[in-house]
């Protein structure tokens, strides 16, 4: 729990942050893609969420349990593809080798 708390205020100063500065930012999700990986987690990864689509999916208190993903802020539409395309690949692998 310790860890979501932290989660949830690197959210909150990152919002203010991009809020001083007149930024437009979003979070790229990032799944650790272990074999013990929740499914629902796993889709997230490479996907861009606001801060509020990252509480919102945290509302679910088995969201939290056990969670190791962590996201990394992006300015809005400021993703790379050739990143994008990486992480979905590992996205791939990691269900093909877990279903």
């Amino acid at each position: 729990m310790k860890i979501h708390k932290l989660r949830l205020k690197r959210l909150q100063l990152a919002e203010e942050d991009a809020k001083k500065y007149n930024m437009d930012i979003r979070f790229l999700w990032l799944s650790s893609l272990s074999p013990n990986s929740r499914k629902c987690h796993v889709i997230r990864h490479g996907q861009v969420y606001t801060v509020k689509n990252i509480i919102d999916f945290y509302s679910n208190k088995e969201n939290i349990k056990d969670c190791t993903c962590s996201f990394s802020e992006v300015i809005n539409g400021d993703v790379p593809e050739k990143l994008l395309t990486r992480i979905n690949k590992q996205k791939e692998e990691w269900i093909k080798e877990n279903s």
